[in-house]
């Protein structure tokens, strides 16, 4: 994969489990439920959350995602 995909998807990544966050803490001002973030970015509640637990397993380091 070259750095520019790779960029791509961490930011991609980095916008969802953030924004997961906001919603877990009942602070998002875009989504009221996972639901609609999954179908906003197109991704799997199962991926969110794997993702989420390696980012916050990281210490939330970018590179994780």
């Amino acid at each position: 994969m070259k750095k520019t995909e790779q960029q791509l998807m961490t930011s991609k990544w980095l916008l969802v489990v953030k924004e997961y966050e906001h919603i877990r803490q009942k602070q998002s001002k875009s989504f009221k439920t996972v639901e609609q973030l999954c179908k906003a970015f197109q991704v799997h509640r199962k991926d969110i959350r794997k993702y989420y637990e390696r980012w916050v397993k990281s210490g939330k380091a970018e590179e994780s995602l």
